[in-house]
């Protein structure tokens, strides 16, 4: 049905985010550089701050799809077995 495309994405995708880390690590070696903020200083020389800030960016919508996630999966299940009113479910599931 759907396994056999969703395997094959998934390996194409791990094979494309390993080479991307290796590429990474080459560069990273070829300047002595021990973090990408560095990396990016050496390689293109200006505008260090672009990397923090996407770095920045990255993590911040990271965190707020997993809070979506989290209370998608869980907002039901705390609702269904602790018998909280969904007004407190929110809630509920934004602590954990």
């Amino acid at each position: 049905t759907g396994s056999l495309p969703a395997i094959g994405l998934v390996a194409f995708l791990g094979a494309v985010s390993c080479g991307s880390f290796l590429l990474l690590g080459e560069d990273a070696l070829r300047y002595q550089a021990s973090d990408v903020r560095s990396l990016w200083s050496e390689a293109v020389g200006a505008n260090a701050w672009a990397v923090d800030a996407s770095v920045a960016a990255f993590c911040g919508a990271a965190a707020v799809i997993y809070h979506g996630i989290v209370g998608d999966v869980f907002g039901p299940l705390v609702e269904k077995y602790l018998d909280i009113p969904p007004s407190i479910t929110v809630y509920a599931v934004a602590l954990l």
